[in-house]
């Protein structure tokens, strides 16, 4: 007999055990007693309320947003005393005897600084993706999914930040030289020896800034920069780490 209730009592035993080792009468889902509960998944929503996160975003679209105001606030010190630095003979020449030249010639200079800080801008801010990248997986105590968020949205917000404020400034220096170039002439003319020395041109086109554009290509180049962060962060936790 008391063979049969210890048989007994086992099989009850396990007919209370079912449905992936859910006791009998417990809710289904629910966690035994003593049972840790079953890790969630967090979103990328979730990630990116992460404080971590957000403050590498901000520190990294900070150094973006310097940078880009920097070399465009350059510009905007070139307009008031940039002056070439390398000139052609003749027109070395020609701003040496005509101080009208010399000015036409640094408005020219100032043109094309700030035309070159325009086309950089984007240039610049992909190239700083890929040490961004490697900086967010190497450097954030966190695990890998959240390291490629923080690296690609950083790079992305760093970089629209970079272009439109970097761009804005320098595209703003930018004019044209109609008044220089027509008083460069004017004293030129008055020159009796004007063998070899060079007229400026005179340009009549307006120059303008495209916001809405501006704006367009810093997404894109923003979208570019957080790619190239991601993969550069993720090549670091799959396949460098452990070989540094």
């Amino acid at each position: 007999m008391s063979g049969s209730r210890d048989d007994s009592g086992q099989q009850d035993a396990q007919n209370a055990v079912q449905d992936g080792g859910q006791p009998k009468g417990q809710p289904q889902g629910q966690p035994a007693a003593g049972q840790a509960p079953p890790a969630t998944q967090e979103s990328v929503t979730d990630k990116l309320k992460d404080p971590l996160v957000q403050e590498f975003t901000k520190g990294i679209g900070a150094l973006y947003a310097i940078t880009g105001i920097g070399l465009g606030l350059l510009v905007v010190v070139f307009g008031f005393v940039g002056k070439p630095v390398l000139i052609r003979g003749t027109q070395a020449d020609t701003a040496a005897e005509v101080p009208e030249y010399g000015t036409y010639m640094a408005a020219e200079f100032v043109n094309q600084t700030g035309q070159i800080v325009v086309m950089i801008l984007p240039l610049l801010a992909v190239a700083a993706a890929l040490p961004v990248g490697l900086y967010a997986a190497r450097s954030l105590n966190v695990d890998d999914k959240t390291s490629y968020i923080a690296a690609g949205v950083s790079s992305l917000v760093g970089s629209v930040l970079m272009v439109v404020a970097g761009g804005y400034l320098a595209a703003s220096q930018v004019s044209n030289v109609q008044d220089e170039a027509e008083a460069a002439n004017k004293a030129l003319a008055e020159v009796e020896d004007t063998e070899g020395l060079t007229q400026a041109t005179s340009f009549t086109e307006e120059y303008t800034v495209e916001a809405v554009d501006l704006v367009i290509n810093s997404v894109g180049t923003g979208v570019v920069a957080a790619i190239i962060a991601v993969a550069a962060a993720y090549a670091y936790r799959n396949y460098l780490v452990g070989s540094l």
